[in-house]
């Protein structure tokens, strides 16, 4: 499950594009236009192994070394080009965020696995919706992936390719469940189904590419979606059986987690913020997940089984 699938609120924390109190001041300004004036010259600021490795080039170090040389002779946390500032680790810019994603995208494969197994020990052929599944899980280890890289290294590039792969998976997490509730086992009736989702995905990414980069519309739209997941999760959970009360943890797990974003905060110690620690609650609840994906396969294979028993 990947970071989009937040409360509405989070539209509160959008991603600001305008430069924030931090960067507009003077002092730093001053500092990173004479930091800048000797790059290329043997005044230039050094830059470590790891930086060069995450391709941290010498304009990226003045403002780094002039972001923390201002944040340090303020008396209040700034943001600086919309972000709070973050120390790095090994070259990565949000190192816990770029951790913590990678512990996701570890829960995602050992979930899947786990699902696979024990599907094809009850027979996949009787999961219609296996298929499904394992599209779900390509998306969120591609999402989780490239959580990673722009945690790591924010980049025009990677920040879009971060967004975008979001997007997707949480729309085939959206149109899962819909298929799910309804309990289409039909290919074409889901075919049916996916494609206005295909259509507007490729609209959506289209306009933000070509046209617009517009965060506030892509929060809106990712939010919707996951709000919409988290709805028919909570629904299953409270109209169906037994195994079901996990999609419903699932829902709710996610609503409260979103209030990490809500209540944001400075990064704590200048390396783990309020989005760190999003990614951090999202592991747990990914190991849910799967739990209930398990249990679906093996109740409804049982349930199957049941019905062929006594109609011969």
């Amino acid at each position: 499950m990947r970071t989009p699938w937040l409360i509405l609120f989070t539209l509160a924390a959008v991603y600001q594009v305008a430069g924030s109190r931090g960067d507009q001041s003077e002092e730093f300004q001053e500092c990173t236009f004479e930091c800048v004036n000797t790059c290329g010259t043997a005044d230039a600021p050094m830059i470590s192994l790891w930086n060069r490795i995450m391709l941290w080039s010498c304009h990226d170090e003045c403002k780094y070394k002039c972001m923390w040389t201002h944040q340090e002779s303020s008396k209040t946390p700034m943001q600086y080009y919309g972000k709070w500032p973050f120390k790095r680790l090994f070259g990565c810019q949000e190192f816990f965020s770029v951790i913590f994603s990678l512990g996701n995208l570890y829960a995602q494969w050992r979930g899947y696995r786990q699902f696979s197994r024990i599907n094809s020990l009850v027979n996949s052929q009787s999961y219609p919706w296996s298929f499904l599944v394992w599209l779900m899980y390509t998306l969120n280890c591609n999402g989780w992936i490239w959580s990673s890289v722009f945690h790591a290294r924010d980049t025009i590039l990677t920040e879009r390719l971060d967004y975008f792969s979001a997007v997707a998976l949480v729309m085939m997490s959206f149109l899962y469940s819909i298929i799910r509730v309804l309990e289409i086992i039909d290919y074409e009736k889901m075919a049916l189904i996916a494609t206005p989702f295909i259509v507007y995905y490729a609209f959506h990414i289209g306009y933000l590419h070509f046209i617009k980069f517009d965060y506030k519309y892509n929060m809106i739209i990712t939010v919707g979606m996951g709000m919409c997941f988290n709805a028919v999760c909570i629904y299953l959970g409270a109209t169906r059986g037994k195994h079901y009360r996990k999609a419903m943890i699932v829902g709710f797990a996610f609503i409260l987690a979103g209030l990490l974003e809500v209540f944001d905060f400075p990064p704590m110690f200048g390396l783990i913020d309020a989005h760190a620690l999003w990614h951090l609650a999202t592991i747990p609840i990914t190991k849910v997940w799967y739990d209930f994906l398990i249990e679906d396969s093996v109740s409804y294979a049982h349930g199957k089984k049941q019905k062929l028993d006594e109609k011969y």
